[in-house]
């Protein structure tokens, strides 16, 4: 059985990954097929599914969508961790529902459980909070309207301008593009105001939100 199997849907294609294959094998096949057969996957947009990339590291999981990207195919801009495009409310992943995807990003309408990842190529902006051990990352800007405990990473493709910014800032870790900052032990205390992290002289800020001083 094929590594991955596609599938149509709308304009665009469902790359369906199947179980009991490492990275390697679904970026090789990948490759493979863009090469043999271009025409299918032009300008095809794609949506990422299936039980095999539960095996499979955010990171990893980004690289493939790269891979996509480089071969010209529009992303559906949004990942959640289900084998299928529809998922039920009780899934370990984002629902669909909870969820909703522009052309700038997503937006979640519900608090992501310890666990849940999520990821999206624009601004991710979540109205809820981010439990401790959920891991977030954005091409762009992260928001949460809500308290933030677990992994963020804005800017995850180099963008240095990105931001991160919560009403409730206390992260495990927080990474803004190759910058890494991390919670230490007297920071442990909770803090109930809005805060946002961004690069200033090359390591990351961590201030209160003042919308008059900020920029």
């Amino acid at each position: 059985m094929s590594s991955i199997t596609f599938k149509g849907f709308r304009n665009g294609l469902i790359f369906h990954f199947h179980p009991g294959f490492s990275f390697s094998n679904y970026y090789q096949f990948l490759q493979d097929s863009f090469a043999e057969n271009p025409q299918l996957f032009t300008n095809a947009q794609v949506l990422f599914a299936g039980e095999g990339l539960q095996r499979l590291s955010l990171e990893e999981r980004i690289e493939l969508q790269k891979l996509c990207l480089a071969q010209g195919l529009p992303l559906e801009n949004h990942y959640t961790e289900t084998a299928e495009p529809t998922v039920k409310a009780e899934s370990p992943a984002v629902s669909a529902e909870a969820a909703s995807c522009g052309a700038d990003g997503m937006t979640i309408s519900r608090t992501l459980r310890s666990g849940q990842k999520c990821y999206t190529e624009g601004t991710l902006v979540v109205y809820g909070n981010v439990n401790e051990s959920a891991e977030i990352m954005a091409g762009g800007d992260i928001i949460v309207l809500g308290r933030l405990e677990g992994v963020a990473h804005a800017g995850c493709h180099g963008k240095e301008d990105s931001i991160i910014f919560a009403l409730s800032l206390n992260a495990r870790q927080i990474r803004i593009a190759s910058h890494v900052s991390r919670a230490g032990e007297d920071e442990a205390a909770d803090r109930h105001y809005p805060e946002i992290a961004c690069i200033e002289n090359g390591t990351i800020e961590i201030k209160p939100y003042d919308a008059r001083t900020l920029f």
